[in-house]
């Protein structure tokens, strides 16, 4: 007699909980170049306040806000929105803001009309 398959328990497929003692410390942070005809491309680091504070995951134009977007980790607590960081771009540093999510259109205004 073929018997099927057992299920699995539960704790087998999900991944451990974070521990209390772990705090976030970097954050996926939106930032837009300042000068409109420059791009960057990924993986350039990011400068705040005179250190590498973190690096470009990805980029690419903004046509809606006509300038460049770069995604990028930084530190929770010093990248509010506001925050002034410059992006090294084949060693020349680019400055550049971070912002808040979304960078169009925030109130969903464009949507409901």
């Amino acid at each position: 007699m073929i018997r099927p398959p057992q299920r699995m328990r539960n704790d087998a497929i999900l991944p451990p909980t974070l521990s209390s003692d772990r705090t976030i410390t970097n954050r996926l942070r939106c930032m837009t170049l300042d000068d409109p005809s420059r791009m960057v491309m990924g993986k350039e680091p990011v400068w705040l306040d005179g250190e590498v504070a973190g690096y470009v995951t990805s980029a690419g134009y903004g046509y809606s806000i006509g300038r460049a977007i770069a995604l990028g980790y930084l530190p929770a607590a010093e990248s509010k929105p506001g925050t002034r960081v410059e992006i090294e771009y084949f060693g020349e540093r680019l400055p550049a803001t971070v912002g808040s999510m979304p960078l169009f259109d925030p109130e969903s205004r464009r949507l409901r009309s």
